[in-house]
This record gives structure tokens, C-alpha cells and sequence, in this order.
């Protein structure tokens, strides 16, 4: 017979419901995932008797209560950075419920997108963008009083000590501002009836200085519209200045002050052109004939209705061909804001580029702005407002590849999440929080002087390095330089070996490094004979018998890097180009696939070798064995075409791109003012001196007889070894190099920077004392980190 519980049993079960219940009220420790989405944390610090201590007083003995905002539970988390225990608002809920921000009739409010702690720790503020309300709670009684707004705000800040305190300042995106929320009497005003400091753009995301004198505001970039700077406006007069965090032509400011703005300036040439000015005429209004044949301008009947070029385009460029090729309801120029004149070729919109939240720094001297892509921090100085070329040659971190490569900002290696300023004993650091999961740690200033790079580990030296180098040819792949045989080029070595005479230095397969890491990225190489020029490939190309020149109106080819002694070749060429491949049977190496694409025994002979170069234009003459240029002239209209490096490799970076000292000037192209002869594009293949035989099969390192001619850039140097087979008479056989064989391998830049691995997505950084807070929307993770040693001290859930 089965007997109920005793009398006993039932006490001891509602006594341990009871405890239940009345710990649901309390702190406690979580076995289980607590948060959900968070995208925000704000910190408060207490005494050990519940009095709130300021922020920048806060110490390891302060009692730190971090609220995060749980964006999938419309709420604030509350956790003891303490001892990570949680807090639970709701004892007659189940689990551990976060504390809801509530509207006035009792709903939860929506979208909330930012949580802040007053610089005092007396409060709490959430803002609620569709509920276009602020919400302030008291850390002590989680008593909460709304405040409505006029708009959906995007972001808020503090105003601190200055003429609008105590206030915060809410970013309006429409109609465009700055709502000032008087923190006296908070939610005892209407919305509609708060002052707005009225700005230009969309006002995304804000950061006040300390002193509350100044705040500096990103904008939204809506479709078809492009916001791409940072607008400082100062708090006393309500003056707004504006500085372009993107090209001049893509930045949404007339830069150059003619009244017209990014596409619709004739100045502009596309979204990535820094710069508005000067402005140019179009080839239909430039006074000069230049088609050649005998017609200018308006007399051209090329010109057509549109105006567009003196050459006959078939078929019209993608912004004056009368459609709407990229389907966003606009067709050509100026109605697309995407083309850039009539002759743009392409109406789709540029990748786009985004900005982070700006971040100011503790003494207000310096401005830090997040961008991608590139991933990189833009610097301002605050006063005045300008922008910081950091990489400049007489910059406060004078790198000479990061200038020539025009890149004037803190490049990383991974979009910034969040940002946080720290005022340290020795100078003023950022933690940026990247999207690669990590806290990089960044040099605002040492000692008062500005530095802006990232941070490197004292003492640790890491060796740059490269991944073993693949052989293709004609796009087809081979092997590594460890499977291939000696009929295809090589850097000389499959091995890692040490650098002769050099401590801590090794030769990566045959790649050595300059021993500068800063000077490199990290990223993936492509040498490959007689490669493309990268950019000089086109199919406007046409040909004027009268000057034997070619030329193309959408190329610069001085700014492209052509030279004289390249060759022009005809990309999908006619049949009266072709002949048959005179490459004799059992030649070296044995590759599949014809030339340039063409099917086995057959070769194009529609080459031509570059005399002279302007910007526009190619002066040709004819090469021995190939086709004359009268079969250029009798082709009809524009010819495709592409221009090779003869006889050469091309060195092309998937960052550094394709180095080169030449620009244009005028009608020509000459050397530009800063040339050096370590930004080359091109190598040389070592080779015997002109009817010597190798001296052996494969060459040996430095060996006699050969003409040694290595390769060096600001990052790295190699020496192209020649392709060879031992013959039948045991002599060593030189192969032919073969057109687009490339060798290609990845770099990894040799630099040990302090970092703290967090995981996933560390954003919304705060910084308490001598601690990082992160959210991680990803893992559902709050994670405190060290500044001080960039160490993960723990990760609560």
C-alpha cells in the first residue's frame, strides 16, 4: 500500500518553497545562460553601505554593479562584477528576469539601443528609440522616470560641467539635431517642448567631451544619400564644422565650394576621387578633337544627345545608355548619385562604408572615429578640428608604405565593435574592441606626445613570416614550391632557413623580410610573368592610325603604373590575330591550355609594344612576329584590350596593390616628387648573361653565372630562380617562361601587439578603474578584462 508524504515531508517541502521564493528577490549565483542579445553595458560603483561613487573614483575595493542591455529581453541584466551574481526583478517568474523599462501604461518599451551611467553613479539611463523615450533608474530602489522625446533618438552622452549641464544630449537623426534633456527636473517636460540644437546630415552616434563644451556626432548615411563626416558642434553656440571622414567625393560636402557635391561635380571622377577641384571638361566640351577624326565637341555626331565622348561607344556607358542598370528606381547621370558624369561605366553604388561611434579622449585633445572598410580608427584633433595623418612622413608614426599608399589612419586588421579612452600614468590609451574577437590595445599619446598606433609587447619580438608559395599557371594550379619541379620558377628554396649574418631572421622559402614590420600588411602576393597591369585592361580601347596611338577616355595610365616597353595585347581577339603556337614539341614545362585563353596550338599575335605613355593614351609600335598595326586600324570600333608587363613579373598586393613611382602631369606622365625605387610593382628573373648556358640545373643560391637581380620592396625581397631541366646530355636546359605563371604567398606581419582574447564580439566597452566591461552579443558574455596587463580576469553569463 503506498503511503502520502508525512506530515514532516510537507513542512520540509513548503519551507524549502518558501526560501525559494524570497531568494528570487535576491542576488544570487546563475547556473544557466542569463543573457540573451547583449548589446550594451553601462557600470556603476557603491560604497560597501550602498553610496554611489563617481565613476573615475571607482577602485577594485568600490562595489561594481555592471546593467546590461538585453536586447532580445527588453531589459536591464543587473550583475555584481564582484562575484557574478545576478539579480533577479521578478520573484514570481521563473528564472532570473532582468528589469524591464517600462512605459507609462504599464508596456515594455521597444528598441532599446544604449544604456549609460551618469559620470556620478547616482543613475541609470536607457534609451528606447521606437519608444522615443529615456529612461533614468535609481541603482538603489530600480525606481524608473521617463523622459519623452521629439524624435527617435540613435545615441546619447552626457553634457558634464559645461554651459548646458546637467544635461544629455540625445542624437536625432529627423529632423536633424541635438535634443537637450535638462537632468534637474527629468520627465517633467514634454518631448516636443525640449531646446534642439539643430544640425546638418542625420546625427547617428555622439560623444560629448568631458568638460561638456564640445560634442562630436557620425551620421546615418541613408540610400541614395552619402554622410560621410564628422560633424563637431559646440555646445554654448550651437556652431556646427564638419570634416570628411570619407573621399571628397563620396563625403555628402561641396568641399570645393562650386555649389555642386560629389557625383554631381565635374571635379569628381568617381566616389573613391579625394578630390572636387579642379573641375574638368567632358570630352565634349574640352575644345579639342579628341577622336582625331577632323570634329569637335558639339560638331562630333558622336557626341550625341547625352554629350558624353568624341569616341564612338558601342555600347553607351551605364550612365547615359537611357536605363536603369542597377535597378534603384534612377536612371544615369545626375539622376543616380552613383554615376559620376554621363561616361561613368557603372551605376551600381560602391561598397558601402560605415563609422563607428567617435571617441573622445579625456583631456578632450583628440578625436577617435572607427571606419570600415579598411578596418582603421580616423584622428581628429579636436581643437581645431582637423584630421591627423598619423602614417604622414613627419606624422607622429611616420610609415612610408602607409603614406604612399595614401592611408592616413590607424589601420587594423579588424573593424572596431567599441571603444573605450583610458587617462593612464604614463599617457592616454584606447581599447578598441574588434570584431575579430579581441581588445587591441592603442597609443593615443606617451608623456603628452601624440603617438596614435597600436600597442606592441615590450620585449616580445615576433618574426614576420609567409605561407608556402603556390605555382599556377594560366590560372590552373601546379603545386607548392616543395611539389613543383625545377621547369617552373621558384624563390630559389622550399625551406625556412636562417638569414645568414642576421640573428633572429629566416628566409621564408626563399622570401626575406627588411626587418620593419610596421612597413608590411598582412596580406597575400601574386608575381606573375608578363601579368596584367592591374587597372589597364579595358574595352574602350581605339586606335588612331594617324599618331599609331591607342586610346581609352576611362584610363590613366600614368596613374595605372604603364611604362614604356610594355605590350599592349587584344583581348578576345579576331581571327585574323591567331596563328599557330610556334612552341616546339616536348618543350618545357608541359602546361595544358593555350595562351591567354585560346585553345591549345593557337597563339594571338595582335601584340604590340608601348613607345610612349600619357595619360590617356598609348604611342604603339609593332613587335617582331606579331601582326602590324594596320590590322589595328582596320578593326571597327573600340577594340578590348590589355596591357602586359613584357619580359617582367608583376608584384601585385591584395592591400598594397601595385607600387609604382609614376603620376600624371598634364598631357604626360612623369616621376612623382617622393619617388622611390623600393615602390616597384615589377621583377626581373635572374638569368645568365645573354647566350650563356645555366650554369647548372636547378640554380644554385649565388651561384656564378648567373645575373643576379633580386626584388625589393619596403616589406620583403626575393630573387626569381629560372625554370630548367637536366637534358638528355646531362647539361642544364633553360625552359621558357611561360605567360601568367604565377607563385603567390600569404604574409603575416611580425608584430606582437597587446591584446586580450575575449571571443566573439566585445562591444560597448566601458572602463572602471583599472578594468575593460565588454558585452558579447554573440555568446550571450560579459567580459572584464585588465587594461593594465591585457588579461581576461573573467566571463559572466
Amino acid at each position: 500500500m503506498r503511503r502520502g508524504p508525512s506530515r514532516i515531508a510537507w513542512s520540509v517541502l513548503f519551507a524549502c518553497l518558501a526560501a525559494d521564493l524570497a531568494a528570487c528577490s535576491r542576488p544570487t549565483s546563475a547556473p544557466i545562460r542569463v543573457f540573451r542579445r547583449p548589446v550594451g553595458v553601462a557600470v556603476t560603483c557603491s560604497d560597501t553601505a550602498g553610496n554611489p561613487v563617481p565613476v573615475s573614483s571607482c577602485t577594485s575595493s568600490s562595489v561594481q554593479t555592471a546593467w546590461v542591455l538585453d536586447a532580445d529581453r527588453s531589459g536591464l541584466g543587473i550583475l555584481s562584477l564582484a562575484d557574478g551574481l545576478h539579480t533577479d526583478t521578478d520573484a514570481f517568474l521563473p528564472g532570473f528576469n532582468p528589469l524591464a523599462t517600462l512605459a507609462g501604461d504599464g508596456e515594455v518599451l521597444p528598441d532599446l539601443v544604449e544604456v549609460r551611467a551618469s559620470p556620478g553613479s547616482d543613475a541609470v539611463y536607457v534609451l528606447s528609440r521606437r519608444g522615443r523615450t529615456l529612461v533614468r533608474v535609481s541603482p538603489r530602489t530600480l525606481e524608473q522616470t521617463l523622459q519623452s522625446l521629439p524624435c527617435e533618438a540613435t545615441s546619447f552622452d552626457f553634457a558634464g560641467d559645461g554651459p548646458l549641464a546637467p544635461a544629455a544630449l540625445a542624437a536625432c537623426p529627423d529632423p536633424p539635431g541635438l535634443v537637450v534633456v535638462p537632468l534637474d527636473d527629468f520627465g517633467a517636460t514634454q518631448g516636443s517642448s525640449l531646446p534642439v540644437i539643430a544640425m546638418s546630415g542625420r546625427p547617428l552616434r555622439l560623444d560629448a567631451t568631458g568638460d561638456g563644451t564640445l560634442a562630436f556626432v557620425t551620421h546615418d548615411a541613408p540610400d541614395g544619400e552619402r554622410l560621410g563626416y564628422l560633424s563637431r558642434v559646440d555646445l554654448a553656440t550651437g556652431t556646427e564644422d564638419r570634416l570628411p571622414l570619407l573621399p571628397e567625393c563620396s563625403d555628402g560636402l561641396d568641399d570645393d565650394g562650386d555649389g555642386w557635391t560629389d557625383h554631381e561635380d565635374s571635379g569628381c571622377e568617381g566616389p573613391d576621387d579625394d578630390s572636387e577641384d579642379p573641375d574638368r571638361p567632358g570630352l565634349c566640351e574640352d575644345g579639342v578633337d579628341n577622336d582625331a577624326d577632323g570634329r569637335v565637341d558639339a560638331g562630333d555626331p558622336d557626341c550625341g544627345p547625352h554629350g558624353v565622348s568624341e569616341f564612338p561607344l558601342v555600347p553607351w556607358p551605364a550612365c547615359a545608355n537611357g536605363r536603369d542598370d542597377d535597378g534603384d528606381g534612377l536612371a544615369d547621370w545626375p539622376a543616380d548619385p552613383d554615376c559620376y558624369g554621363p561616361a561613368f561605366l557603372d551605376e551600381g553604388s560602391p561598397a558601402p562604408r560605415t563609422v563607428g561611434r567617435p571617441a573622445v579622449t579625456p583631456d578632450g585633445r583628440f578625436v577617435y572615429v572607427p571606419m570600415t572598410p579598411p578596418a582603421a580608427i580616423a584622428v581628429f584633433e579636436a581643437t581645431p578640428l582637423r584630421r591627423v595623418d598619423v602614417n604622414a612622413l613627419d606624422g607622429p608614426s611616420p610609415n612610408v608604405l602607409l603614406h604612399r599608399l595614401g592611408i592616413r589612419d590607424i589601420l587594423l586588421t579588424s573593424p572596431v565593435v567599441g571603444l573605450a579612452m583610458v587617462q593612464g600614468e604614463t599617457g592616454t590609451r584606447a581599447f578598441a574592441g574588434l570584431a575579430s574577437g579581441q581588445v587591441l590595445s592603442i597609443q593615443v599619446d606617451e608623456a603628452g606626445e601624440p603617438v596614435h598606433r597600436p600597442e606592441t609587447e615590450d620585449g616580445v619580438t615576433v618574426a614576420s613570416s609567409t605561407s608556402l608559395p603556390v605555382v599556377r599557371v594560366r590560372g590552373a594550379r601546379v603545386g607548392t614550391l616543395d611539389e613543383v619541379s625545377s621547369e617552373y620558377p621558384t624563390f630559389g628554396s622550399n625551406l625556412v632557413a636562417p638569414v645568414p649574418g642576421v640573428a633572429d631572421q629566416s628566409s621564408y622559402y626563399g622570401v626575406t623580410f627588411g626587418g620593419r614590420p610596421e612597413q608590411e600588411l598582412p596580406e597575400t602576393w601574386r608575381v606573375t610573368f608578363e601579368g596584367v597591369v592591374p587597372g589597364a585592361a579595358g574595352e574602350t580601347g581605339f586606335y588612331d592610325p594617324g599618331a599609331a596611338t591607342l586610346r581609352d577616355p576611362y584610363r590613366d595610365f600614368c596613374t595605372l603604373g604603364v611604362e614604356p616597353g610594355d605590350h599592349v595585347v587584344l583581348t578576345s581577339p579576331p581571327a585574323v590575330c591567331l596563328a599557330s603556337d610556334p612552341t616546339p614539341p616536348g618543350a618545357c614545362p608541359e602546361v595544358a591550355g593555350g595562351p591567354d585563353g585560346l585553345p591549345p596550338g593557337l597563339v594571338n599575335l595582335c601584340e604590340y609594344r608601348v613607345a610612349d605613355v600619357g595619360p590617356d593614351r598609348l604611342v604603339l609600335e609593332e613587335v617582331a612576329g606579331g601582326r602590324g598595326l594596320d590590322v589595328l586600324a582596320g578593326l571597327p570600333g573600340p577594340v578590348p584590350y590589355e596591357v602586359r608587363a613584357a619580359e617582367a613579373w608583376t608584384v601585385v598586393g591584395s592591400r598594397s596593390g601595385f607600387l609604382h613611382n609614376r603620376v600624371s602631369a598634364g598631357d604626360h606622365c612623369e616621376e612623382r616628387a617622393d619617388a622611390d625605387l623600393r615602390f616597384t610593382g615589377r621583377a626581373d628573373t635572374s638569368l645568365p648573361p645573354p647566350g650563356a648556358p645555366l650554369p647548372s640545373c636547378p640554380v644554385r643560391e649565388g651561384a656564378s653565372g648567373i645575373v643576379w637581380s633580386p626584388f625589393t620592396n619596403p616589406a620583403f625581397t626575393f630573387r626569381i630562380f629560372p625554370p630548367c631541366r637536366t637534358g638528355e646530355d646531362l647539361r642544364a636546359e633553360a625552359c621558357r617562361l611561360v605567360r601568367d605563371t604565377e607563385v603567390s604567398f600569404g604574409v603575416a606581419q611580425g608584430r606582437a601587439f597587446r591584446v586580450a582574447a575575449t571571443g566573439g564580439f566585445p562591444v560597448g566597452l566601458q572602463a572602471v578603474g583599472s578594468r575593460l566591461v565588454a558585452v558579447d552579443p554573440v555568446f550571450g558574455a560579459v567580459h572584464v578584462v585588465d587594461w593594465g596587463t591585457m588579461t581576461l580576469l573573467q566571463t559572466l553569463y
